[in-house]
């Protein structure tokens, strides 16, 4: 299934509040440790309100007037050095106070969100290993590395900045107002008239953000696509000298992201600097209000102090809200990104309670088969032969004529559209995926090695293998004589995608590798192409007495292969227009004997005139 196209545009508050609710469920295992970063977020906010109290006091003794903190009347009389000095060791230990706290629950905060991480990154990965070959022709591999990282790290954000604020915001609005309420009832209302403009501010900025983050989320994936691209391709790129190209290339993308980003800063700017504005707009009402109080003796000098100090901590907590809003569209952009991998039906499955696929003898049929991408455009048509034990079945015919695709189709890395594909009698779709691919070992056309060294590489499809087992079918691929003359032997690095190996080395490599696994079925999808005319006859040689007892197919476009064929089916236009031996079908002077002519004649004379001769 591939990934549906997101729309950017605004989607309802419920669909935003659902996005986040199913990226809080990553959180749910660390539930001991959410509790824990609410206790010291309160004790945050509660050591933070009692600073100001302190400044009161010191403030209010020195003008006479009664203080609020009995427990330093007790020690120092009031309008004295000494009281001050208590009052500011007070400060001191809240602030200490404070600190340890929000260091502990700044600490718990992290620890969280990255465990949170942790968990959808591996619950990622794991959906990617999950799908099903279709998926990964639709969707690149930098966008999907995009998905895994970036997205991934936008999530974590908010899960380590954003997940507190609402609940701080929340306790430290309805403080200010309690405190300000007992402080004066008429600065409580003051505040209050700016709160609810300041939080129809946040969820309208918010709202506005969400598309934006969306492009660049996609933005940057778009960036990752011609990065990886232009990397992977470097020796084409400057081979063509189209380096000018490619930076141009790169440059559009990062003139997108650039762009939306700047739009992004400059709403997030204007909704601070607005909501700001608004609060020190209340303060100048509370000064004149409060300065007309203090005038009347309604009010202390300390007091005015505190209710300042309380508004200093509400522009930081607005500040704080608008970031707040810019994470939360940030995280729900990257949360669409995110569980539209993890929703994602793999197009192939086990259907439920089939039992594994054992004791495999390696009879393999197809019974009228039709095949289709798109189940529009039909790829194969009517295809219907069998495969004993021991033989060989060579499958050739022009390009795009479905020989990659007919041998896709043993391994379930595509279900058939018609007809059905049986083992030993058994419907591959009848036993599980796992045991069915365990009995087919494949060479790829386009091998594939890992960043690791040649021991690692070729024991890949069996990690419990022995030494010995590796060197076994490095001999057997003829391949283990050139190992053993590198200065590391199996230990050798063989660098990103095997590039250290020649071509003729990488396919010897992935032939040990899938012969380690020892299969009933063996597939070569064009396996010798890369190979010379000598390094094919040895590795022949070697396959030949491997090949016994195993039904094997061969994509062939060597003639020793079709010579061994038990039996060669000719595709044309997705059909079998002729099935016999190279003798028989040579014979019949149909498709196959103009595809001799052509292709395959020189082989043959280069073969006869080469110095080593053939079983």
């Amino acid at each position: 299934m591939a990934l549906a196209s997101l729309k950017t545009g605004r989607r309802g508050f419920f669909y935003n509040a659902g996005i986040l609710l199913r990226m809080l469920k990553f959180i749910l295992p660390y539930k001991h440790l959410v509790i824990l970063n609410a206790l010291g977020l309160i004790g945050t906010t509660a050591f933070m309100f009692l600073m100001p109290w302190f400044l009161e006091d010191a403030i209010d003794s020195l003008r006479g007037n009664p203080t609020n903190l009995p427990i330093i009347d007790s020690i120092a009389t009031p309008g004295t050095t000494s009281y001050l000095l208590m009052a500011a060791l007070g400060l001191l230990i809240a602030g200490a106070l404070r600190g340890a706290f929000f260091f502990g629950q700044t600490y718990l905060s992290q620890t969280i969100s990255q465990s949170a991480a942790y968990d959808i990154r591996n619950t990622l990965y794991a959906s990617f290993q999950g799908q099903s070959f279709s998926f990964y022709d639709k969707v690149s591999t930098a966008e999907l590395m995009s998905r895994a990282t970036v997205d991934v790290e936008a999530a974590r954000m908010l899960l380590s900045m954003g997940l507190p604020r609402p609940i701080q915001t929340t306790i430290f609005f309805s403080a200010v107002l309690i405190f300000l309420w007992h402080t004066n009832p008429t600065i409580a209302f003051i505040a209050m008239i700016g709160i609810p403009f300041i939080a129809y501010r946040a969820i309208i900025t918010s709202a506005r953000l969400r598309p934006i983050w969306l492009k660049v989320q996609e933005g940057v994936a778009a960036l990752t696509t011609v990065l990886q691209e232009n990397l992977s391709g470097a020796k084409l790129v400057r081979s063509f000298g189209r380096q000018e190209l490619e930076i141009s290339k790169f440059q559009a993308k990062t003139d997108l992201v650039y762009d939306h980003n700047i739009r992004r800063t400059f709403i997030r700017s204007f909704n601070n600097s607005l909501m700001t504005f608004v609060v020190y707009a209340l303060m100048g009402i509370t000064l004149l209000y409060g300065g007309r109080e203090v005038i009347n003796g309604q009010m202390s000098d300390g007091q005015v102090l505190r209710v300042f100090f309380y508004f200093v901590m509400l522009t930081e907590q607005v500040r704080m809200l608008g970031f707040l809003g810019d994470q939360v569209s940030r995280t729900v952009a990257a949360g669409e990104r995110i569980f539209e991998v993890l929703d994602a039906i793999p197009d192939i499955t086990d259907r439920s309670g089939v039992p594994q696929l054992h004791d495999v003898e390696g009879i393999v049929s197809f019974t009228n088969v039709d095949f289709s991408y798109n189940h529009i455009v039909p790829t194969l048509r009517n295809i219907t032969f069998d495969a004993k034990p021991n033989e060989v079945t060579a499958v050739v015919g022009a390009t795009g004529s479905g020989k990659t695709s007919l041998i896709s189709l043993m391994p379930r890395f595509y279900d058939v559209t018609h007809g059905k594909i049986t083992i030993d009698g058994t419907d591959i779709r009848d036993v599980t995926l796992d045991s069915l691919r365990k009995n087919i070992g494949i060479v790829q056309q386009d091998v594939f090695l890992f960043s690791a060294s040649i021991r690692d590489n070729i024991a890949y499809a069996r990690s419990t293998a022995s030494m010995d087992e590796v060197e076994d079918v490095a001999k057997a691929a003829r391949l283990h004589d050139f190992i053993v003359s590198l200065p590391s032997g199996y230990d050798t690095w063989v660098g990103e995608r095997g590039i250290t190996l020649s071509g003729g080395q990488k396919q010897r490599l992935a032939i040990a590798r899938t012969l380690l696994l020892d299969p009933r079925i063996l597939i070569l999808d064009d396996s010798l192409s890369s190979v010379d005319t000598e390094t094919e006859y040895l590795i022949q040689q070697a396959l030949l007495h491997l090949m016994k007892g195993r039904t094997t197919f061969v994509i062939a476009h060597r003639l020793a292969n079709l010579k061994r064929a038990n039996q060669i089916l000719v595709l044309k236009e997705g059909e079998i227009a002729e099935r016999g031996t190279h003798q028989q079908l040579l014979v019949n002077q149909g498709i196959y004997a103009d595809i001799y002519e052509i292709q395959l004649r020189d082989q043959e004379e280069a073969l006869s005139d080469s110095n080593f001769t053939h079983d």
